[in-house]
């Protein structure tokens, strides 16, 4: 059994040449682990393997299988199911349909683990996936998370140059600017009230103003202490409030904590709130509503002010701010972690920044002209290309700031 011909010198059908043996070897059945009946009569290879198997013995499931083909029964092999991988950061289930996992709105790819165009910084905290970029509104819109890292800008307090003031919510408002109690080694300021004080905020110096673009993301901390009269005990209104002016815009952060009483024992309590829109709202003139993600940048393009409530209950006899600290960003290593909030903008021509916030070198802004930009559109100075820059003024009329060789409204004119 096994051989054939007429001196039993070939194998038979099903049979290969095994090396074993006298003569010519042995023919033994062909080794196909159950999956097929033919096989080269002298090298033993398996030929026309069935049951979804491949391989020189049918020993492997084909492509888009799996199972163990060694097993020798036709049920070895199966149709692979597709492993999903689905991204947790930018899927909405585990699961995929087809291969193709379920993203969040402002996400893409098999695995959700792409951020749509004009989007970036995927995060699974996002309910969207990915966040709109800004880019100051210019188009075509283009941004990736920046490469800068956190820092910080601590407002110091070593002596009566420390630039903070109390002031109330209108420029009419009562304000306090000296007076105050220093305390270098607390890095604390303190102020005490002979009469019954207004609502009063502590207002920030300079430091904490202008371009904060590079603070989005972070955090503002601060501690603060509050003490009553003598014998007087109150609930405040709110346990914190903060608030930021800039470009017209006033955001309101109220913390959503239950007041503590208060009273002539002073209370210290440290703060921090992130500078992001969740929690906060801004004012439409009339009440104040959420804050979106392009209020809130627009506001920290051009902060003026940033303030935070002293007066918070009745009867205050004293009040003091310390360890002021707003998170911020900048290019050079820190040891801190990457600022992926912070945007980065592939700006175009005629516009710079970050968020694309300035405009490039020979170019100014125009207020008037929001077609490109919500800052303001950024023009090519009329200055004959001998600027060193130039600016426009609330009428609109451009001002050329010319190089020293040039004279004239758009340095049209050679001083030599």
């Amino acid at each position: 059994m096994g051989y054939e011909g007429t001196s039993c010198e070939e194998c038979a059908f099903g049979y290969t040449r095994v090396n074993l043996g006298r003569y010519l070897g042995t023919c033994e059945p062909c080794n196909c682990n159950g999956h097929s009946k033919f096989c080269h009569p002298k090298t033993g290879v398996c030929q026309n393997c069935l049951h979804d198997t491949t391989g020189d013995y049918c020993e492997m499931c084909l492509p888009g299988y799996e199972g163990d083909a060694t097993r020798g029964t036709p049920d070895d092999c199966y149709r692979a199911v597709p492993r999903c991988d689905c991204d947790r950061r930018g899927s909405l289930s585990s699961d995929c349909p087809g291969g193709q996992c379920r993203c969040k709105e402002n996400v893409v790819g098999r695995k959700c683990d792409s951020c749509a165009p004009e989007t970036f910084n995927l995060r699974s905290e996002d309910p969207l996936g990915c966040t709109p970029c800004f880019c100051g509104g210019v188009s075509p819109i283009d941004c990736s998370s920046s490469m800068f890292y956190r820092s910080s800008i601590p407002l110091q307090i070593a002596n009566d140059r420390h630039g903070v003031i109390l002031r109330g919510l209108y420029r009419d408002d009562t304000s306090v600017a000296q007076g105050f109690a220093v305390n270098p080694t607390r890095n604390e300021i303190s102020y005490s009230f002979r009469s019954e004080p207004t609502t009063l905020y502590w207002s920030l110096p300079s430091d904490f103003a202008g371009n904060l673009l590079t603070s989005y993301g972070g955090n503002l901390t601060w501690t603060q202490g509050v003490k009553l009269r003598r014998g007087q005990v109150a609930r405040p209104e709110v346990e914190a409030e903060v608030r930021i002016s800039g470009n017209g815009i006033d955001l309101l952060w109220v913390s959503r904590d239950e007041p503590k009483n208060l009273n002539d024992i002073r209370t210290e309590e440290t703060f921090r709130v992130a500078l992001l829109p969740n929690g906060w709202k801004r004012s439409d003139g009339q009440k104040y509503i959420d804050a979106s993600r392009i209020d809130f940048l627009s506001a920290l393009h051009d902060v003026t002010m940033i303030q935070i409530r002293a007066i918070l209950a009745p009867s205050t006899e004293e009040v003091s701010i310390r360890n002021v600290v707003l998170d911020t960003a900048i290019p050079q290593f820190t040891g801190r972690e990457v600022a992926v909030d912070v945007e980065s903008c592939k700006c175009p021509y005629g516009y710079s920044g970050l968020s694309c916030e300035s405009c490039a070198q020979g170019h100014y802004r125009d207020l008037r002209d929001l077609a490109s930009s919500v800052f303001g559109s950024c023009k090519p100075c009329p200055c004959n290309g001998r600027e060193e820059s130039c600016s426009a003024d609330s009428r609109g009329q451009v001002i050329c700031t010319c190089k020293p060789q040039y004279t004239g409204s758009y340095c049209e004119e050679s001083g030599e």
